[in-house]
């Protein structure tokens, strides 16, 4: 009822592999309490710094998903929230199926090496994944060469990337433009920059007649947006090795509050430098690289 009542005039087909009929669908629902393991695996959750809500997001996953109990190391960034998620989850921890710890890149080394722990999901940028899976320094890069894990369990993670923005040229209307200039920037400043899925790089075509004109609405409208407080370790430090590499990058923004960052555009990457800063490290900052891709016949885009 409340399904036919929200979504009137939306249907929907569900499409099962040739090997797969109905019943089978049926009997592979809700797998894991169907045969309920003689010991719930244990999960590690080395949980995320960048939003609150992820850790105990991952956590009811890995109790009432799969069917396994968990230990949730909290990111030193949300520390705070500690005393709040042990009052949430009071009654799954009241009942063993849930520890909730803190700790260092150290103490979690030590929780997931534990032979206790059979398996491991955490959330953050490919440096920690590698340095859980392989081992940090020289030592864990010629690990990663041989493909010869140091942790010998499962491990899975959700982790930060360069995300691109991909702008395919048309005629735009001036209203056009500038709406999607603030969707952009909207992207880019949400949660001050610092989401996993936040984008770093903004693709067009270097021929489009009209795409300085987006760029220029782009500063126009990050100009005109306060600064945040930069509050993610590591973010200052990273905002100028941006800058070290691109000098002449575009600073924007209205004054925030002491320890913020200008929203910031490298306008021009090259995209055939591989090895630009732009290009290999994750921004984890208000930080945003314009690439512009040649097109060999931009009116294709026009008609």
């Amino acid at each position: 009822m409340y399904d036919r009542a929200l979504f009137q005039g939306v249907s929907a087909w569900v499409l099962l592999q040739p090997h797969v009929s109905r019943q089978d669908l049926q009997e592979r629902q809700a797998w894991a309490y169907r045969s309920p393991a003689a010991r719930a695996p244990v999960t590690a959750i080395l949980g995320a710094g960048n939003h609150a809500v992820l850790g105990p997001r991952d956590v009811l996953y890995k109790l009432f998903v799969e069917d396994r109990v968990a230990v949730l190391k909290a990111n030193p960034v949300n520390d705070y929230m500690v005393p709040h998620w042990e009052r949430a989850f009071a009654a799954l921890i009241e009942r063993g199926a849930l520890r909730i710890v803190t700790g260092g890149s150290e103490d979690g080394a030590y929780l997931v090496s534990r032979p206790q722990v059979d398996e491991v999901h955490l959330t953050g940028s490919d440096k920690t994944f590698e340095a859980v899976v392989f081992g940090p320094g020289p030592d864990g890069a010629r690990r990663k060469a041989a493909d010869t894990p140091l942790l010998g369990k499962p491990v899975t993670g959700e982790l930060g990337n360069l995300s691109p923005v991909i702008v395919v040229p048309g005629r735009w209307r001036r209203d056009e433009l500038e709406y999607q200039a603030r969707h952009i920037a909207t992207m880019l400043t949400n949660n001050a920059g610092f989401n996993c899925l936040t984008p770093r790089a903004l693709i067009t075509a270097a021929q489009w007649p009209q795409r300085q004109a987006l760029l220029d609405e782009l500063a126009h409208v990050l100009d005109q947006m306060p600064m945040r407080y930069a509050y993610y370790p590591g973010a200052a430090s990273r905002h100028a090795a941006f800058m070290a590499a691109h000098p002449g990058a575009q600073l924007l923004g209205r004054p925030g509050p002491d320890g913020s960052l200008p929203w910031t555009i490298v306008a021009g990457a090259d995209p055939g430098n591989g090895d630009d800063i732009c290009f290999t490290t994750e921004a984890f900052c208000s930080l945003m690289a314009e690439t512009a891709l040649p097109a060999a016949d931009p009116a294709q885009f026009l008609d």
